[in-house]
This record gives structure tokens, sequence and C-alpha cells, in this order.
């Protein structure tokens, strides 16, 4: 009876030992794909079409999870991922793209004549922002209005840029409009030229 009992222990620990054994060699390792780590290659700078092709002829998936925009690299080219390259990364595993994007741009309103609060919010609504602002004297323009602009009304922008005004600073110091004397008599012009604190040449 006790001989039977050990019997059966003994090839009870047997069998629970060669069953670890075959759990942690072989089944627990493809569970985890144990073994299946592998150097992540560097997408940089492929298109991600193609970028995401190579990563799936790897064993891994490609993904855009992030935009940069710039109008100096060519759009859809791959610019960075994560995990990096050269990191040992197990296949099945999800690599995220940042991509480029092509600037967006926005048209410039005409600011012309509008003082420089009513431009600063024109420009807010397109996304647009003052970037520097001049002063000069111009008798075309009544004083603290915009009188010049760069980019000009009508022109595309980079958004989140900004746009340069020139805001007037009125008539200059001793300048004086000549009123339109064609037509009148003498006296008339005369009187007309007092009023400007002109006098006849």
């Amino acid at each position: 009876m006790l001989k039977s009992l050990a019997r059966y222990l003994f090839a009870l620990f047997i069998f629970g030992t060669m069953g670890a054994i075959v759990l942690n060699s072989f089944i627990l390792p493809r569970y985890t794909l144990q073994g299946e780590s592998h150097y992540l290659m560097d997408v940089r700078g492929f298109q991600v079409e193609e970028a995401i092709r190579r990563l799936e002829l790897e064993g891994f998936k490609g993904m855009i999870a992030d935009s940069r925009y710039s109008n100096d690299i060519e759009p859809g080219t791959v610019l960075d991922q994560y995990p990096r390259n050269n990191m040992k990364v197990k296949r099945g595993r999800t690599i995220r793209l940042t991509v480029a994007q092509p600037e967006k741009m926005v048209e410039v309103p005409d600011l012309i004549g509008q003082s420089q609060r009513s431009a600063e919010l024109e420009l807010q609504q397109v996304g647009l922002t003052v970037d520097t602002v001049y002063q000069e004297y111009n008798p075309d323009y009544p004083n603290g209005t915009v009188a010049w602009q760069y980019p000009k009304g009508g022109d595309n922008h980079q958004k989140g840029s900004g746009v340069q005004i020139t805001l007037s600073l009125g008539n200059p110091p001793n300048f004086f409009e000549v009123p339109d004397l064609f037509g009148l008599s003498l006296n008339k012009a005369r009187e007309r030229l007092a009023a400007a604190n002109l006098g006849v040449g």
C-alpha cells in the first residue's frame, strides 16, 4: 500500500515537473512572444505609406500619431517614430509616426484705414497676429489708423504668423492742407487761405 502510494506520488512529481518544463519552454514563450523581440528599423525620411509597409514586413504595425507643419519638407515624410529606431521591440507592437504636413495658409485681411485694435481683432479671426507696429506721419490717413501693412491684404500668409503695420500720426508738424481755390474770387480765395492759416504767395 505504501509502495503504491510512493510510486503514485513519484509519478505525479515526474509528470508535474515535465508539465512545468513544457509550459515554461514552449507554451509561455509563444504566448508572451518571448524571443520575438527585434531591433526596430529606422523609417524616418520615408514617405508614410512606404514606412508602414516596411514596418509590416518586419512584423510591426505603423500608425500616424502626430503631424508637424513645414513647407521645407515634402508632405507625408516621416519625421519621427516611437519607439525609437534600434530599440528592441516585440513583433506586433504599434509604432507611432510623426508625419510632415504642409503649412496652413490663410488670406490676409485688408487693414488699411482701421484702428490698431480693429486690425488686431480681424487678424485674430483668421489666425494671424500683429508682428511689428511702426508709426509715421501720413496726411492721407487719420491719426491712429493703419496706413500700411505687410503682407498686403489678399496675400496668403502662414497661419500663426505676424503682420507688420504702420499707424498714421496724421499731418506732420507745421503741415497745412492747401484749400481748393479754383473758381473763387480773389477775396474769397484770401478768406479760405486765412482760415487755413496760409497767406497769398
